[in-house]
């Protein structure tokens, strides 16, 4: 069984050598590939060991694709160059995972009809697990709100800052524990999200035009379109710090990139 490892990085090499580190000695079958989307005077090559050079590559983007546009040059240029992987997992940088255990389950899973895999994803600084990102597909009057309400710097700003203060209101308070058996969702976090073949022998891609923001609904979205599953499984497990590369955007930035992914996905959607 193979499976393809594409990570992005954006200005933080300290989370490179730390992905990377989680690869001494993965199981047969396993490439990495590291897409770096880092200004060329400010990329640092990860220092790999002799072992590691075997199964991890490191390649610079043409520029900033963005994070699901530097995936899609990774895998395209994995494809093109002889890669046939079962599963490929995409994900930032800032997450740390156990090879072996991800290719027990996907090993699992093979022979049976699968499409996108949500994996246990939690937060190092809150706690907080991540997935299921969105267990039921949102109403259309919800996302059209989202994409008015993002269009202001401030309706955006404050909508954050009431987001931020409820979660930590709930983690103070009794929550519901994330479920602890294979389920059916709408969408997966995007900070890790695993693919089957059979979604891209189905027709799907990674393509989404807006240059940050709004994966999660693309790749649901995809999937239901496919008639493939969305499943949340929670035998993987993945540890991921929060914000890593989006801290280095200024919250300008950050509310381009939002408002411009809240509109796309809502007209494109759930028009």
């Amino acid at each position: 069984m193979r499976v393809l490892y594409v990570a992005i990085n954006y200005r933080t090499p300290e989370h490179v050598r730390g992905f990377v580190d989680c690869f001494r000695s993965p199981p047969d079958g396993t490439r990495v590939l590291i897409v770096d989307n880092t200004e060329p005077a400010l990329r640092t090559p990860p220092n790999l060991s002799s072992d590691q050079a075997k199964w991890v590559a490191c390649i610079p983007s043409p520029g900033n694709l963005g994070y699901f546009g530097g995936a899609r040059f990774g895998l395209e240029k994995a494809l093109a160059d002889g890669c046939s992987p079962d599963w490929i997992v995409v994900s930032n940088v800032d997450v740390r995972l156990g090879p072996s255990e991800v290719h027990r389950s996907l090993r699992a899973r093979q022979g049976r009809t699968s499409g996108v895999i949500a994996p246990s994803i939690v937060s190092t600084s809150t706690g907080a697990q991540l997935n299921p990102f969105m267990v039921n597909r949102p109403t259309v009057l919800r996302m059209h709100l989202y994409k008015v309400l993002f269009r202001s710097y401030w309706g955006y700003a404050t909508y954050s800052t009431l987001s931020t203060l409820a979660r930590r209101l709930k983690r103070s308070g009794d929550k519901e524990s994330a479920p602890s058996a294979d389920m059916q969702i709408y969408a997966p976090h995007g900070s890790l999200i695993i693919f089957s073949r059979e979604f891209f022998d189905r027709g799907g891609s990674l393509a989404h035009p807006p240059f940050l923001y709004g994966e999660e609904i693309t790749i649901g979205e995809r999937a239901r379109s496919l008639g493939l599953p969305v499943e949340f499984v929670p035998s993987i497990k993945v540890e991921h710090e929060e914000h890593a590369s989006m801290s280095r955007l200024p919250g300008r930035a950050q509310h381009k990139f939002i408002s411009e992914a809240a509109t796309h996905v809502a007209n494109t959607y759930f028009s």
